[in-house]
């Protein structure tokens, strides 16, 4: 019996048909947005450097280059040929079903204004963990108390500014006040 890994244990990558194309797409475009990244963002003095305004879409963009040319790289030394050869349907097909992803995230974009960064962040995390086929009690904790870590550590920790939702408006002023500011 053959198993599909490394000496290290690591699952080796299985490349297909447009993973090439797929690579230098992507690079193209995050090339494309690197190359706006200056006059699109800005940095203001007297703020804190993981607070400035540039600085999360400059990381991301640069992750997002760096990241796509490493795949770019890996889809050219792919030695097997036979693993790439599926039909365009199935290709297509792939891709596709990647979209469903986007637009988790385009519902989390604009439910957050409504709702507030904490109880959407709650909601889809669970869902999403619902959605991806976990359904013990831990993962849907895990999943909660991550939403909950990252909601602490931008808003509180970073002091990422990010507007409280509607929903926050009904609750009594101090506790709003501190929903705001930290949740």
């Amino acid at each position: 019996m053959s198993d599909n890994s490394d000496s290290v244990g690591l699952p080796q990558i299985q490349r297909r048909t447009g993973d090439t194309v797929f690579g230098a797409i992507c690079l193209l475009g995050s090339l494309v947005l690197f190359s706006q990244m200056w006059s699109q963002t800005a940095w203001v003095n007297g703020q804190g450097f993981a607070a400035q305004p540039g600085f999360w879409p400059r990381l991301a963009v640069s992750g997002m280059v760096l990241f796509s040319a490493i795949n770019l790289a890996l889809s050219f030394r792919d030695p097997s040929s036979e693993e790439r050869l599926i039909s365009l349907g199935e290709e297509i097909s792939l891709w596709l079903r990647s979209i469903e992803f986007a637009l988790w995230f385009m519902a989390y974009v604009l439910i957050t204004p409504y709702v507030g960064y904490l109880p959407a962040s709650l909601i889809f995390t669970v869902a999403l963990t619902a959605r991806c086929g976990y359904r013990s009690p831990q993962a849907f904790v895990a999943a909660a108390l991550t939403a909950l870590a990252t909601v602490v550590l931008f808003k509180s920790f970073l002091q990422v500014r990010i507007p409280g939702g509607a929903l926050y408006e009904s609750l009594p002023a101090a506790i709003r006040n501190f929903f705001i500011l930290y949740l």
